[in-house]
Parts: C-alpha cells; sequence; structure tokens
C-alpha cells in the first residue's frame, strides 16, 4: 500500500515569474529526497536557458510540445540533466505540462 496519495488538482498553481508559466509543488521540499514539480506551460511561453548548481533534473514530457534549445519535443519524451549542466531556453507553441524531480535544493542560474 502506499503511504502517500495525493490529489494533485487540489494543489495550488504558482505563477513562476515567467508569463504564461505556473508550477505545483506536488512533494518534497528540495533537500534529501528532492522534490516533484508540475510545471504547466501555455502556448507561447518561455522560460530562459539556465542550470541548476545544486540538483539534478530529470524531466517527462506528459503532454503538449516542449521546445528544448530550439527542437520540439512531444509526450513521453524524457530529459536528464546533471547539477550545473546549462539547458533550455524551454518554450511551447501549443502548450505543455512537463513534470520534474530534481534531486535536492533548487536554485535557478540563468545562462546566456
Amino acid at each position: 500500500m502506499y503511504q502517500t496519495i495525493t490529489d494533485s488538482t487540489g494543489i495550488a498553481r504558482d505563477e513562476l515569474g515567467f508569463p504564461g508559466v505556473t508550477v505545483q509543488l506536488l512533494s518534497g521540499d528540495g533537500m534529501a529526497g528532492g522534490m516533484y514539480i508540475l510545471t504547466t506551460m501555455a502556448p507561447g511561453s518561455a522560460i530562459p536557458a539556465h542550470k541548476h548548481t545544486n540538483a539534478n533534473e530529470f524531466v517527462y514530457v506528459v503532454s503538449g510540445d516542449f521546445v528544448e534549445a530550439g527542437k520540439s519535443y512531444r509526450q513521453g519524451t524524457i530529459f536528464f540533466g546533471a547539477a550545473g549542466t546549462p539547458h533550455g531556453p524551454h518554450s511551447t507553441a501549443t502548450g505543455c505540462v512537463v513534470l520534474t524531480h530534481y534531486s535536492g535544493p533548487l536554485d535557478f542560474q540563468p545562462v546566456s
């Protein structure tokens, strides 16, 4: 039996700081067990290139088109980046939802 069952429809969506991008913290606090975040990007929205210095990142495209560094990916695509690896920019033409796991404390360091 699972120890925790959560209905994510009851979890608040928070603005990420980029127009059209919201996140839901599904579980975790970014420390020992990391954290799981559901990111929703509205059509035409974008997240600039960046890196996370303290956390490995695993991303699963749940739905829509997720554009990574100019190339479009569809539902079922998986990405992995080790801590400190620059990635992005991310964007979407039609909108998308991605599930992300961060292995540790989350920071956002813009890169050019």
